[in-house]
Order: structure tokens, then C-alpha cells, then sequence
């Protein structure tokens, strides 16, 4: 990463160098010396005053191109990388890689693939930007994303940015963002599959193929099925609703907790020029849950199912101007079907009423951008993105209704600069963005919980972000950000959906600042790498929104003013990395802090904001030999609260599991523990999670 890093530093100073004496030396004779990559540009300008043009011999600084991975490192944020190849073979989603980062807490919903949220430093996770290779995935009609229902066999990598994310992203993230990515296309590679299966508890199974080939001249095609299925009926505590009577516990088993996902993921490039591409991508996912309710009162043919289709176009152009001048545009469409009935007589069972709802939500979108490496900084890019999104309920309850439809329009213009000075050491970023948002909403959307009907109109924002990352000794990095975010609430809060979400239409946009500061070091000493960072941040966020419970069995959206957080994260990895042997111990802890300013009820001023553990740690102890790997992790979650009053308290977590997997040529078998101790503990948001979980998968590469 380094080499890479002092690569480009000597490519920008010789771009710059070149750009200054270009006005003053092309038409002197073609022997004159050029110039040493290192003198500055002001020197050059004061030696030679006149109007003759010199023409210099080309200058060519030799290294290695920084990959997309160790560019995103370079940002002056906390970033965590983290490669799936080693989830291949087991039964896994986004939600199982991203519960081991620092600062992200995961909300399960107790079944493999059954649905998972997540928060980053203590943001909702609503705040949470999700994108696959850059087209994002939250859409209005939700107001967030559910990890169950992300592509998870055809990744290469998830990259996550807890504070400052890269200007190319469009949207605001006031709560961090996560970039899934898919493997590059390499024209070159030889024809390369790779067949998954895999058992586990509770009913669960995955069955994955993966075929990747040349077509034509230049040509490279991906194509990726996966299926996952989980019956979830595992056993836990129920305390039938009287937490303090323990009379009447019991040990019962999850019911109509089924989950079934088919995900389909094709993709090709075209290699065009000397660096440029086109690809074309497409996503299907396909997924149905029963929805078993409260523990205490467990639904038995409540469902919800979501059909999703997704296809981009991407193209980047070859260098222009010398690699100078860079661009790259995407259009992408975006089309998804979710589905609710609890229709179960004569009231249903979740939520106040009989419910067949099915409302269909539909984006297109197109981003542009463009970057110059000009001589007063070291890049100069601009971002164009334009999004028009529609949301169309159905619903069969009272009577039979279409529409209306409501519509939401976006267009985003991001300004980026970066310089890089003191001789490479110090690389600064500054962003401005400004958005605006034109909502078209029809019919009479007051709900009872509103004051006042969604008025349709357009809101503008504007968000300037700074990051610096200096480097104080080799391998040692100091990294500071700030920034301004916004999220606009989605169709969900705004109208509710019939049932269990009632709206308020009434709402109005969160606004934050984000701050950070941080430590890293990473040194090699023989076969030994070593990487420590230490981080501080500090969040607020102005009208909050949160879902507060009405009842046993509806929740309101409601903006309850403002909120604070702010804590610690540490991160560490210990590795050897000697040719016939090594291990490893990895991990992070976070300490959190938030605080609910009570700006609307008084009462609620210093409580903590519920389903945020103030304190979680996660380790890692891995040792291969031979191929053989044997692994061990440790996961601990403090105690948190339910609700706003901090009352109901979900009690502290300690999990271990362990895994062994066994390579042999082009043959992986795989076993795992999850749970080892058999905790029946509750999540973050309080439902139940299994306990002791075995699994056993192969990965075949042909």
C-alpha cells in the first residue's frame, strides 16, 4: 500500500512541475535538460521570464497503479475493507460480515437471512447509505435497507466508511456508508467457477454457483446463483408478556420464522482503450418470511416477500491530457415489489386490522463525474447525480384500493478538491454538495398521528465536508473530518403502511455534524504485520427520527428533536505472514456514549437512545498450516434499552464460536460453531436469537 502511495505522490509532483513549465520551455531546442520531478513550480517560473516555448523530452515515472482498495484507505476517514472470500462455503449474508467491524452494531431478527439492520456510531439505521458499486440502495419508498436482502455470493468486498465517505457516493450519509462490491472483470483471467453448499440448524441450507468466462474479443462475463433457506424454528425464553412473573416462563420454539432467498447476480466489461470500461450489471433477489410476531404472542401466517430487480451501465473513459483528466458515467434502474398479508380473521395478527398490502417502488437514476489533476491541487472533480423515485401502494383492506402514487425527485452536485503538500506527507479533501429534493405527494395523506397533511415542494440543501490525513512517521497517519448531513424521511415514515407503521405525514428532515479524529499505525518487522488505530467521534443530529410504540402492536414515526453521540473506537491485527505457516489475532472494541437532548418531552433529556449498546467488543485468533485453518472468536455486547424511558433492558451477550476448514487443491470443506455456549440471549432490538448453531459447508473451484 505504501509503494503505492509514494507512487502517486511522485506521479503528482511530476504532473505538477511539468503543468508549471510548460507556458516557458516548449520551444527551445529538444535537448535541454528537463527539469528534476522535484523542483517546485515556483522555482521554474522564476528562472526564465520569457516567451520563448521549449519542448521538453517526456518524463516517466515508473509504479505501481493504487488499486480502488488501497485508494479508499487514502480517504481522511475511518474505513474498514473486508474481503468475503472467506465466508465463501458457509451460511452467511452481509449482515454476519458486517457484525464483526468496529463501531457498527447489527439488529437481527433471529434467523439465518431473515433480516437485519444496522446502526454506525450509534446513528439510526435509517442514516445508513448502502450502495452496490455505486448505485445506491435505500430507497424513499423504505427509508433504510434490510442487510437480509443485500447480494451477498456475488461480492468481492464490502467497504465500510464510518465518517468520511467518498464524494462519488451520491446522497447524503449522516450515519456512514457501505459500498458492496463485485469482482473486477480481469480480460486476461482464465475461465474460473466455483460451486457452494452448505448445511446448518434449524433447517438452513445454501446452494451457491459461480461461472465467470471470456466472450469475444475483450469481453468478460460473471454470473452468480444463490439460494438460501432457513426454517428459524429454533427454542428460547418466553416470558408470555409478564416480565415479572416467572410463573408462567417457558421454554417454546420460534414459530412461522421461515425464510426463502434466491439471489441471481450477471455482469460483463468491456475493456475499452488503454484504462477504460464498460460493464453492464444485473441483480434479481427473490425472498419470502413468515413474520412470527412478538414472543409472547407469536403470529402463525403472517408473511412479508420482496422481489427486486436491478440494471446499471457504467462506462469510464480512458485517461485524457496525459492521465490528467479522468471521467466516468452510470445510469441505473431500479425496480422492487414488497409484500405484506396478515390476513388472518377476523383481526389479524400483527397489526390493528386485516392487511394485503403490496406496494411497488421504482428509481431511475443517472450519475456523472469528472476529475482533473490540475497545478494548484492535486485533483479537482465534480459530481452530477439525478434520481427520480416512485412509490405505488396497493392495498386490498377495507376495500380494494391503487395509489396515489407519490414521487420523489433528487439532483445532487458535489465539488471535490484534494491536495496533497508537504512533499506528499499531507493530503487534504474538501467537499461542498448541494442537493435538492422535489416531493409530489397526492391525496389525503394526514394519518391520526399527524398535525398537519405532507405538503409537496422542493428543499435545498448544502453540506461542506473537510478531511486531512497527515503522515508523522512511516506508517504512522493522523486523520480528522467534519461534515454536515441530511436525510429526508421516507414514504414509510411519512404514510405508515396500513398496519403495524402508522405515518406522520407531518415530518421533516434530519440534519447533523459529524466529527472525528484518529490514530493509525501499521508496521511490518520480519514476518510480523502489525496495524493499531485508535479513534474519537462525536455526532449530532438535529429531528431525530424515531418509531415509538403506540401499542403492543403499532409503531409511530415521529421526530423527537435531538440527539448526541460520541465515543471510542480501537482497532488491532497481529499476523505472521511466513510462506508455510501463520495466525492471527484481530479485533476492536467501541465504547458509546449517546444521549436523547429531550428538545420535545423534558422527561426523556440525558436518557440514552435504545438499541444502542454503550460498549462491544470482538475478537479473532486464526491459525493456518498446511492447509488447515482453525479459528476462534469472541463477540461481547453490553446491556441496552428497548425503549425511550430506558426501562426495558436487554441484558449483556457473550458469544464464541469456533470454525475449521481444510483445503485441499481446489476443494474447501468447512464446519462451524456459532453460539458455542448455547446463550439464549435477545438482540440488540430484542427478539430472540438461537442458541448454539452448527454448520457445514464445501466450496469447489473448477
Amino acid at each position: 500500500m505504501w509503494r503505492s502511495f509514494a507512487a502517486l505522490v511522485v506521479i503528482t509532483l511530476a504532473h505538477l512541475s511539468v503543468r508549471a513549465d510548460a507556458a516557458s520551455s516548449q520551444s527551445t531546442s529538444s535537448s535541454r535538460p528537463a527539469p528534476s520531478s522535484r523542483t517546485s513550480s515556483r522555482a521554474i517560473a522564476a528562472a526564465d521570464t520569457s516567451d520563448s516555448v521549449y519542448t521538453l523530452p517526456p518524463i516517466q515515472v515508473k509504479g505501481a497503479r493504487v488499486p480502488p482498495v488501497d485508494a479508499a484507505l487514502l480517504l481522511p476517514g475511518q474505513v474498514s475493507i473486508v474481503s468475503v472470500e472467506s465466508f465463501h462455503g458457509d451460511i452467511a449474508d452481509v449482515a454476519t460480515v458486517l457484525d464483526r467491524l468496529p463501531g457498527l452494531s447489527v439488529r437481527d431478527y433471529g434467523s439465518a437471512g431473515g433480516g437485519a439492520s444496522v446502526s454506525i456510531r450509534g446513528a439510526s439505521p435509517s442514516q445508513v447509505r448502502v450502495y452496490l458499486d455505486g448505485v445506491p440502495l435505500a430507497r424513499a419508498g423504505l427509508g433504510l435497507t434490510n442487510l437480509a436482502e443485500l447480494p451477498f455470493a456475488g461480492l468481492d468486498h464490502i467497504a465500510v466508511y464510518r465518517g468520511f465517505a467518498p464524494p462519488g457516493l451520491p446522497g447524503s450519509a449522516p450515519g456512514g456508508a457501505i459500498q458492496l462490491v463485485t469482482p473486477p472483470l480481469d480480460g486476461n483471467a482464465p475461465r474460473t467457477g466455483s460451486a457452494v453448499v452448505a448445511a446448518g440448524s434449524f433447517g438452513s441450507g445454501r446452494l451457491g454457483l459461480t461461472q465467470e468466462w471470456g466472450v469475444g474479443t475483450g469481453w468478460r462475463a460473471l454470473v452468480v446463483f444463490d439460494a438460501l433457506r432457513s426454517e428459524g424454528d429454533f427454542e428460547f425464553h418466553d416470558d408470555n408478556g409478564t416480565e415479572h412473573n416467572l410463573n408462567d416462563d417457558e421454554v417454546t420454539a420460534r414459530i412461522n420464522n421461515a425464510v426463502r432467498r434466491q439471489e441471481i447476480l450477471a455482469k460483463a466489461g468491456h475493456a475499452w482503450g488503454r484504462d477504460g470500461r464498460f460493464e453492464l450489471l444485473y441483480q434479481w433477489v427473490d425472498r419470502e418470511q413468515g413474520v412470527p410476531g412478538i414472543t409472547s404472542n407469536q403470529s402463525t401466517a403472517t408473511v412479508q416477500s420482496s422481489n427486486h430487480h436491478m440494471a446499471t451501465a457504467s462506462m469510464r473513459s480512458p485517461a485524457r491530457w496525459g492521465g490528467r483528466l479522468r471521467g466516468r458515467a452510470q445510469a441505473y434502474y431500479d425496480w422492487r415489489r414488497d409484500t405484506f398479508v396478515d390476513a388472518k380473521r377476523p383481526s389479524g395478527e400483527i397489526g390493528l386490522g386485516l392487511q394485503d398490502n403490496r406496494d411497488v417502488s421504482e428509481t431511475r437514476g443517472v450519475h456523472v463525474e469528472t476529475s482533473l489533476r490540475a497545478p494548484l491541487s492535486q485533483r479537482l472533480a465534480l459530481h452530477i447525480d439525478a434520481r427520480h423515485e416512485t412509490f405505488m401502494p396497493w392495498r386490498q383492506f377495507p376495500k380494494p384500493q391503487l395509489g396515489p402514487e407519490q414521487q420523489r425527485r433528487t439532483l445532487e452536485t458535489a465539488l471535490d478538491s484534494e491536495w496533497l503538500l508537504a512533499r506528499g506527507r499531507l493530503r487534504l479533501q474538501g467537499v461542498v454538495r448541494a442537493s435538492q429534493e422535489t416531493d409530489r405527494f397526492a391525496g389525503d395523506l394526514r394519518t391520526p398521528y399527524s398535525k398537519a397533511p405532507a405538503v409537496s415542494g422542493t428543499h435545498e440543501f448544502i453540506e461542506p465536508r473537510a478531511g486531512m490525513r497527515l503522515r508523522l512517521l512511516p506508517g504512522v497517519h493522523l486523520e480528522a473530518s467534519a461534515g454536515g448531513h441530511h436525510r429526508t424521511p421516507g414514504f414509510l415514515e411519512l404514510f405508515g403502511d396500513g398496519g403495524s407503521i402508522a405515518g406522520s405525514s407531518d415530518l421533516v428532515a434530519e440534519e447533523g455534524k459529524n466529527r472525528d479524529i484518529a490514530l493509525d499505525c501499521a508496521r511490518s518487522f520480519r514476518h510480523v504485520r502489525t496495524q493499531f488505530e485508535v479513534a474519537f467521534f462525536r455526532n449530532h443530529v438535529e429531528q431525530l427520527i424515531i418509531y415509538l410504540p403506540q401499542s403492543q402492536r403499532t409503531f409511530v414515526a415521529r421526530n423527537i428533536g435531538a440527539a448526541d453521540s460520541e465515543g471510542e473506537e480501537l482497532q488491532w491485527l497481529i499476523a505472521d505472514a511466513s510462506p508455510r505457516s501463520s495466525w492471527s489475532v484481530e479485533g476492536n472494541y467501541t465504547r458509546l456514549r449517546t444521549e436523547d437532548l429531550g428538545v420535545d418531552i423534558d422527561w426523556y433529556a440525558g436518557k440514552a437512545l435504545p438499541s444502542r449498546p454503550a460498549h462491544q467488543l470482538f475478537t479473532r485468533v486464526a491459525l493456518r498450516f498446511a492447509g488447515v485453518a482453525l479459528g476462534y472468536d469472541y463477540r461481547f455486547l453490553g446491556q441496552n434499552y428497548l425503549d425511550r424511558w430506558n426501562r426495558d433492558v436487554v441484558t449483556r451477550r457473550d458469544l464464541h464460536g469456533v470454525d475449521l476448514s481444510v483445503q485441499r487443491r481446489n476443494l474447501q470443506v468447512r464446519i462451524a460453531v456459532r453460539n458455542l455456549t448455547d446463550d439464549r440471549a435477545r438482540d440488540v432490538a430484542g427478539f430472540p436469537l438461537p442458541g448454539r448453531v452448527f454448520s457445514l459447508g464445501s466450496d469447489v473451484r473448477f
